[in-house]
């Protein structure tokens, strides 16, 4: 009989650090923990742990530490926080977790029992995680990149390398070939007036090709797990999957909102320094007054970039007759700073005080815009005010100088007159404010916990808590194959009775992911009637069942191009997120591996400007050799090696090789599934049950790894319950065939 010690840290109170205690035990009640690291009836669960709920006594200990919760009219523990704890077995640590407690039943108005559940630290993840979702990891914005076209051109280019802390991350963000709305093509001889064209002949090369627009980053997979990291406090162990080879290229798409990013580089002028800069009286004063007075005073005052105007009446000069102010004119002239004469441009006219946009223009070079306000066919109201102002906005960097002419039409001998005012900006170098692309907006919209499933049931992942405190991550294959420690049990075995029984409750396990949205895909299901990378894998057995195992990212089918008119594959391949109907789609949270493809012979014609082009001038356009690819493998491969991996479940034909490789194309369920599946499938793969009463010893020291040897006969652990005083446990053990 072992001597089980609870200690459970009481809740911290005005920030004063709390020592464990050891709480008291019913002495009729005996405590049992379930371990297990993956149960074959359950394949695709994650972070599975032990908890066990159990009673503890109102004692004078426990009532202290449990604070009157029975009692909500006292400010006592709090139950919705978890408490942390600890299980010694004859004073030698056992497990670490935290505790929660669930109710109190009360006898005679007193406490009389607590019922709380310990939860061991990898349960813990899950409550840590909560309802989290990617957006809340604020460390992914060390990795914002300003909304500049040429950002874009880098990041499909090279990508970019983003230091952090001291720490250089490459590759960190990229602009994959992969387009949320435009469909490409590639023809060197013909259509070369198709917007998405992407020759690099030279014909109308400045109107068709890639373009920034079209284009969305991805960030690293490996980022965010750092960023997981940071937000919680937490540590992944370093050097295992999360650091490996197929790990390490994987991407997820920032496509949060369906069709393009939304960013707006600009500036408002509405503080900007002017003199005015004309000259004379104005012809609406008496006595006179000069139009630089008359237009920096209410109700016609020109402030910083402002025009408020107010509509009112009053007596021209040489009348007794009340006239109203009207026709107020605001006109813009831009003109770009050296260096600059090339940049497209946009001038805005609004209302500052209610938003509405009075006029727009789209500008290259020197560029005017205006607006006329109260006319006859929209009339302000006596006493009604505007801000008038203009907002200047570019896709890519851009400085200018400003001039602004304001004015008005006054009645003066029963002509309308119209007057003006100009004011000249004092800076020729006003710049617009550049919008950073934050990964946090525009991150799928996914809870944290659901993405770290996704890539545990894609790569059959299992995780445990080392003694560091470190969360360890492996594939199932190698978290049994890295434990050399055996046990023989035989002697502890109570022989009177034990159980065996089939290994597996269903027939067979569907590999999927989500429905497809996008149009490739979608098509391939059409066709062959079977989702793109899906796996359906089908035993001798006859049990009627099926399981399924789901990530819940989305799958894309990625194109290759091939020449038009020659019918010669390109270098170039790409993904397009439309449906059936050519519509941008929102996709599930798209995960691919991101390949550096260098030097290729077809290069791509990148057009740095907006869609459409209306005019060729002064646009720029770039050559592309070297682009970030999106693919499903992990590596280009060739047409007589697969690449080592991709993140299809079953066998399909390489997009970029079109090669099948014969079925061994390093699928998820060869790469990751196929030994386990293979093993609780085979016909002689049974489940034992034994009854034993295991020694303190092992139960201080054994790993779910480790292999179980019971009258000669190896095993591998599926689940062990243990009664923590008696030793008394049950042993669910999967025999390894011959």
């Amino acid at each position: 009989m072992q001597e089980l010690i609870i200690y459970i840290k009481p809740q911290q109170r005005d920030k004063v650090a709390q020592d464990y205690v050891k709480v008291d035990l019913l002495n009729d009640e005996n405590i049992s923990l379930t371990q297990v690291i993956q149960d074959i009836r359950d394949i695709d669960k994650v972070f599975t742990d032990y908890s066990r709920t159990f009673n503890l006594p109102a004692s004078e200990i426990n009532n202290k530490l449990f604070k009157h919760w029975y009692n909500p009219d006292i400010q006592g523990f709090d139950a919705n926080i978890q408490s942390e704890a600890k299980i010694e077995l004859n004073y030698q640590a056992f497990r670490e977790g935290k505790v929660k407690l669930q109710e109190v039943t009360m006898k005679d108005n007193r406490p009389h029992t607590y019922k709380i559940t310990f939860f061991g630290k990898t349960v813990s993840l899950n409550n840590l995680f909560g309802e989290d979702k990617l957006n809340n990891l604020v460390w992914m914005d060390n990795f914002k990149l300003p909304a500049l076209t040429a950002n874009v051109l880098t990041g499909l280019q090279t990508g970019h390398n983003i230091t952090v802390d001291s720490v250089a991350y490459n590759s960190a963000i990229i602009y994959p070939l992969l387009t949320h709305s435009q469909r490409y093509i590639y023809d060197d001889t013909n259509n070369l007036t198709d917007v998405g064209n992407l020759s690099d002949d030279t014909n109308h090369d400045k109107t068709r090709g890639v373009f920034p627009e079209d284009l969305k980053p991805a960030i690293k997979a490996s980022l965010i797990i750092k960023a997981i990291e940071q937000q919680y406090n937490i540590n992944f162990k370093s050097s295992e999957f999360f650091d490996s080879t197929e790990f390490s290229n994987l991407y997820l798409w920032l496509h949060r909102d369906k069709g393009k990013i939304e960013t707006e580089n600009s500036i408002v002028v509405d503080s900007a320094s002017f003199s005015c800069v004309s000259a004379g009286n104005s012809i609406r004063h008496d006595p006179l007054q000069t139009l630089c007075n008359v237009y920096t005073n209410s109700p016609t005052e020109f402030t910083n970039g402002v025009y408020k105007v107010t509509k009112n009446v009053y007596t021209p000069a040489g009348s007794t007759l009340l006239q109203e102010n009207n026709y107020f004119t605001f006109a813009v002239e831009v003109t770009p700073n050296t260096g600059f004469t090339s940049v497209p441009y946009n001038i805005l006219i609004f209302d500052s005080l209610t938003g509405e946009q009075l006029s727009f223009s789209a500008e290259v070079g020197t560029g005017t815009n205006s607006v006329l306000l109260d006319t006859p066919t929209s009339p302000m109201a006596i006493g009604q005010t505007k801000n008038i102002t203009c907002k200047i906005i570019s896709q890519v960097a851009f400085e200018f100088g400003i001039d602004i002419t304001v004015g008005q039409s006054i009645y003066l001998a029963a002509s309308l007159i119209a007057e003006t005012c100009e004011f000249n900006s004092a800076a020729s170098n006003i710049a617009v404010t550049i919008e950073d692309i934050r990964p946090t907006e525009q991150v799928p919209d996914i809870k944290v916990l659901d993405f770290l499933k996704g890539l545990f049931k894609m790569f059959n992942l299992t995780a445990f808590l080392n003694s560091d405190d470190e969360i360890v991550v492996k594939t199932l294959d190698d978290f049994y194959s890295d434990s050399t420690t055996t046990h023989d049990l035989s002697k502890y075995i109570i022989k009177d009775n034990h159980t065996v029984s089939e290994a597996l409750p269903f027939s067979n396990i569907k590999f999927d992911y989500p429905e497809p949205k996008t149009k490739l895909a979608a098509a391939f299901f059409n066709l062959n009637n079977v989702e793109y990378g899906s796996l359906n894998y089908i035993a001798d057995a006859s049990q009627g069942s099926k399981y399924e195992v789901l990530p819940p990212f989305e799958h894309m089918l990625f194109e290759r191009l091939s020449d038009v008119t020659s019918g010669v594959n390109t270098a170039v391949q790409y993904g397009l997120a439309v449906d059936d109907n050519d519509s941008s789609v929102m996709t599930a949270p798209l995960l691919f591996y991101g390949i550096y493809n260098t030097s290729i012979s077809t290069p791509i014609n990148y057009v740095d400007s907006t869609r459409p082009v209306t005019s060729s001038s002064g646009i720029t356009n770039t050559t592309i050799n070297n682009y970030w690819m999106p693919h499903n493998a992990n590596e280009l491969g060739s047409a007589s090696t697969a690449p080592a991996f991709n993140l299809n479940f079953g066998s399909e034909i390489n997009s970029y090789t079109l090669t099948d490789y014969g079925g061994s194309n390093n699928s998820l369920f060869q790469k990751f599934y196929q030994s386990y599946i293979q093993r609780v499938f085979n016909t002689k793969t049974r489940i034992f049950k034994f009854k034993a009463v295991l020694p303190l010893k092992f139960l201080l020291t054994y790993s779910l790894a480790d292999k179980i040897f019971i009258s000669g006969r190896a095993f591998t652990i599926n689940k062990i319950t243990t009664d923590l005083q008696t030793g008394k446990s049950t042993l669910e053990l999967l025999n390894e065939p011959s």
